[in-house]
């Protein structure tokens, strides 16, 4: 990336520098949105904490749980190019509170592994590569870390496909040791029996034929399943059954261990897995439920254990407990859940309806067995009356994966933040506070008009489409009368709507929609009073080709498909056949663009400029007709690229390559890269925007960091 290149890697070179310069980054106050996958009590000290989040974390806390940073941003970011702040499992040393072990990842073909911290976060080393799920579908499901109660320093991980590796030094080299083939849920050694260890294999919770009895195809690998077991701390195993549970629990010093099998419930065995009895009774057990949904009643796959009781919970939030000599479970009563930090952890409507809904984990103070925490797929739980009242400790866990940031063109205190799964915040003091609007809304993409003060459109959903129109600057939403434009739900299968914008020129709004180019499905369609009626746009678009993303996590990503300069100009792209096309506004027809498609940033001072990011920054001076290399310009490669509506010449890029933020005040010709910005814990995203001089980093799972452009 030229200059660039020698820039950056000073700034890495300076850790102390940097970790300084870092902290000029400040986060939004948006918290709960991510599966909180558990919390770890450091041994030697009850005051550290460490949490972990399957959309990017580890985070530490040194005050038990009251206030927690994020650690992700001290890994290179090679290692999160490849998901490596997904983190699958973590453990701290019981010796140690600054020195912990954690597994990560998140695809099969760009593993990461296992890495290791000796100073508490603040830096990282990769030990090991290997194939870990943080955000895979069993992520709530068990641990694939164990450490040696007897021996701390011996630790065994298990991966997808590669099997089961030993560590005799604390985390720093391994050893294969069997198990290949598998897809292992939970790895633990057992605490009453030295040297033995178990190994739950079950299958992946995604349909599949069957090859044989244990043994499945999933992605073209054949995978063996089952509960194994070694009796030499690894070195050897031994299949006990083709069935296996998801997760084992074990009370210290007792031979009897307690786990959940999919198709049986929640069972016992005394004799090391060898042979297995109900142990359920007193559980709400629904036959019908649906295994595959960790929302559901009857499947429990939180568990915990004190000195002489179990915790068991299920998707729905219910908590049980059973002491070792009771015969059957009892519900624990939970009088009241509330909110740790309310000013600082706004809830939407579908998190404050649903709290401890598909529980994930339930710990039990060693120390203060009344004190438990539980997880779940947005917050931390902590009660001290073990269970009666729960309040939640996020505050500084930012666990959102940003969709889009809308800023009022005409008062910088309004904002529309969309997210991923929770919906909408919106904030009327420029980010210091953010309130969830009215009603259910799920903007994947937003645009305020740029005419007339007040008025915003969003579009988005999951499984159903929505479009509503706020005239309070995203106070307040209300479905228009959307005549004219396809229906968005079940009865118009395909047709989805992920990408609105507004025309500076007439304020009028258009909405891309996915499905086959045709009126009344896909391609793209124009509002001129703010919703009400719709009219067909898509004249010149290919008939029959479906062109649009279809789904919020769907192919282009988090990002919008068009663009509109100041004149009225504008340039539209397709991440499914990768064109794209620039709007003849004389005949209002999409001709086909030369140069090629992408993410573009119009410039708001010159009409009919834009800048499209790529492998090369290239420039358009005629409206999108044609896009050139941009020869001028020392940017390089670049992923994402923004103008500041309000400061000419002012624009920013997003670099993937190592997650820095380079900004351009001469329109995009000399760009200097961001001091600190490759630290900030940002997940996979290099999505950026800047406006009157506020620059929003929006991460794919830390929700967006924010600073003042120098």
């Amino acid at each position: 990336m030229k200059r660039m290149a020698a820039a950056a890697l000073a700034v890495l070179m300076d850790a102390g520098a940097a970790s300084q310069t870092a902290q000029e980054w400040q986060v939004w106050p948006c918290f709960g949105g991510g599966y909180v996958q558990n919390v770890v009590i450091a041994p030697s000290n009850p005051d550290v904490w460490y949490a972990y989040v399957d959309v990017g974390g580890p985070y530490r806390s040194d005050d038990a749980g009251r206030h927690w940073r994020p650690l992700h941003g001290n890994l290179a970011a090679i290692h999160r190019n490849v998901s490596g702040d997904c983190v699958r499992t973590l453990d701290v040393d019981p010796r140690d509170a600054d020195r912990f072990v954690m597994c990560s990842g998140g695809t099969f073909r760009q593993p990461a592994g296992i890495f290791v911290s000796r100073d508490g976060g603040r830096s990282f080393r990769k030990t090991r590569c290997g194939r870990f799920y943080g955000n895979g579908n069993r992520r709530m499901t068990g641990l694939v870390l164990g450490r040696n109660p007897n021996n701390p320093d011996e630790l065994v991980a298990g991966e997808d496909w590669d099997g089961v590796s030993f560590s005799a030094d604390n985390g720093e080299t391994w050893t294969s040791v069997g198990l290949e083939r598998t897809w292992l849920t939970d790895l633990r050694y057992d605490r009453a029996a030295p040297g033995r260890i178990y190994a739950c294999a079950p299958p992946p919770l995604l349909p599949m034929p069957h090859d044989s009895p244990d043994a499945l195809e999933f992605d073209g690998r054949t995978y063996e399943t089952g509960l194994f077991r070694s009796d030499d701390g690894g070195r050897s195993w031994r299949r006990l059954s083709s069935e296996a549970p998801w997760e084992i629990c074990q009370i210290a010093g007792r031979r009897e261990i307690v786990a959940f099998f999919p198709a049986r419930g929640v069972m016992r065995s005394l004799d090391g897995g060898e042979t297995w009895e109900v142990f359920s009774q007193g559980l709400e057990v629904n036959p019908a439920c649906d295994i595959g949904d960790s929302s559901s009643p009857g499947r429990y796959q939180a568990f915990g254990a004190g000195l002489d009781f179990y915790l068991v919970g299920n998707g729905k939030g219910d908590i049980y407990r059973r002491g070792v000599d009771d015969t059957a479970w009892s519900k624990v009563s939970i009088l009241r859940k509330q909110a740790g930090v309310p000013e600082k952890e706004p809830r939407l409507q579908y998190m404050a309806k649903h709290p401890m809904e598909a529980l994930c984990s339930l710990i039990v103070d060693p120390r203060d067995e009344s004190h438990w925490l539980a997880t779940d797929w947005f917050e931390i739980w902590e009660t001290f009356d073990a269970g009666a009242h729960w309040t939640s400790r996020v505050d500084g866990i930012m666990q959102l994966v940003s969709f889009t940031v809308e800023c009022d063109p005409f008062s910088e205190d309004n904002i529309i933040y969309g997210v991923a799964d929770m919906g909408l915040f919106s904030s009327q003091d420029g980010g210091r506070r953010f309130w969830a609007p009215n009603g259910w809304v799920y903007a994947c993409s937003a645009s305020y008009s740029r005419r007339t003060p007040g008025l915003a459109m969003m579009c988005g959903g999951k499984e159903e489409g929505m479009v509503k129109r706020s005239t309070s600057a995203g106070r307040w939403w209300e479905v228009p009368a959307l005549r004219g434009l396809p229906k968005l739900d079940a009865s118009n299968p395909g047709v989805r709507a992920y990408t609105i914008a507004n025309n500076p020129a007439d304020d009028s709004f258009l909405i891309l929609l996915s499905g086959p180019v045709e009126r009344g499905k896909g391609g793209i369609y124009r509002t001129a009073n703010a919703g009400d009626d719709w009219e067909w746009f898509g004249e010149g678009l290919p008939k029959g080709v479906d062109l649009f993303k279809d789904w919020e996590w769907g192919k282009g990503g988090p990002y919008p498909q068009l663009y509109f300069g100041v004149d009225g100009s504008a340039v539209c792209y397709s991440a499914k056949i990768w064109k794209g096309w620039y709007l003849d506004r004389e005949t209002s027809t999409w001709r086909e663009s030369q140069g090629g498609a992408g993410i573009c940033a119009a410039d708001p001072f010159r009409p009919g400029r834009f800048l499209r990011a790529g492998r090369t920054l290239s420039e358009s001076l005629d409206g999108g007709a044609t896009f050139h290399p941009y020869e001028e310009s020392d940017l390089g490669e670049c992923a994402f690229v923004s103008f500041d509506a309000h400061t000419p010449n002012l624009a920013v890029a997003g670099v993937a390559s190592d997650r820095s933020v380079a900004f351009s005040r001469d329109g995009g010709r000399h760009w200097k890269v961001l001091d600190g910005a490759e630290r900030v814990p940002s997940g996979c995203s290099s999505k950026v925007l800047v406006d009157r001089k506020r620059l929003f980093y929006l991460s794919t799972g830390s929700g967006v960091f924010t600073r003042v452009l120098p």
